[in-house]
């Protein structure tokens, strides 16, 4: 991974992340970025955006440019952010419910470089280049407000996969007791399953993306979590190729962080 001194994040719009991509790599590939986002009919308004955008990079001194040669540089730490996204192998993405308010981060990994990228009010790109793996699943603990859920173990719980709806997350405890009572556990973990489902502090998933070498992207591994008032919960399918059966395992942060370690140190067995 990339050494950094000092840690450092960044706030871009859409555009300038269409630039500095374009700076690193290609020109085109902002146009197309540009004119995806923004629905632009031609390259001459999408170039508008653009040198918009770069005098917002020079502003903030992530962007240097030479007069005599009219060429453009990143400032390093940005390089780094930029570099990593692009050359990612594979990208860990989290996503998190709480109220009603979604929020978003992806993890991207390339053989150097590990970034933290958040997408903030739906507009705004938070890069961070981060210096090992470590600090990644930190983020993510702390993305899932996971800190604190040590709590007294229950044994897993198991539920027909389509159990694991929309209104076992409602809220409506009859609804979700409903759904509980197809499932196998024992009475104990049926009561604290209960209780974290009708109060639970959020909701997410997790989904890892590799990034293969001829261009094209697959899923490898999700779950979904959520998180009750003394510990979180780890959902997947027990059997991927053939789903009927849906676990609920609880997990402290401990066992969340080594989860997320596996998947971020972890690429696909068949090309790496």
């Amino acid at each position: 991974m990339t050494d950094l001194s000092e840690r450092a994040s960044f706030n871009l719009s859409i555009a300038e992340l269409a630039f500095a991509l374009g700076v690193q790599h290609s020109g085109q590939l902002a146009l197309n970025i540009v004119q995806g986002q923004f629905a632009v009919a031609n390259d001459e308004d999408a170039e508008r955006i653009l040198a918009a955008s770069g005098e917002g990079l020079l502003a903030r001194d992530l962007l240097t440019v030479s007069v005599a040669d009219d060429e453009y540089e990143l400032a390093p730490v940005l390089t780094d952010a930029i570099e990593g996204m692009y050359e990612a192998r594979r990208t860990l993405m989290c996503n998190r419910i709480v109220g009603g308010v979604a929020a978003h981060v992806a993890f991207h990994v390339s053989e150097r470089r590990l970034v933290r990228h958040a997408l903030r009010d739906g507009v705004v790109h938070e890069l961070e280049p981060l210096p090992d793996v470590a600090s990644a699943v930190e983020a993510a603990l702390a993305f899932f407000s996971t800190g604190a859920n040590d709590a007294k173990a229950v044994t897993p719980a198991s539920l027909p996969r389509e159990s694991v709806d929309e209104e076992l997350f409602s809220g409506d405890s009859l609804s979700v007791e409903s759904r509980l009572a197809q499932g196998q556990m024992s009475e104990e973990t049926r009561a604290q399953l209960l209780g974290d489902l009708v109060e639970h502090a959020f909701r997410g998933s997790v989904v890892k993306v590799d990034h293969r070498p001829d261009g094209t992207s697959r899923i490898e591994h999700s779950f979904l979590l959520f998180g009750g008032s003394e510990r979180v919960w780890l959902v997947q399918a027990e059997n991927p190729d053939a789903a009927s059966q849906v676990s609920f395992s609880p997990r402290g942060s401990s066992e969340l962080g080594a989860a997320f370690t596996v998947l971020l140190e972890r690429g696909s067995a068949d090309w790496e």
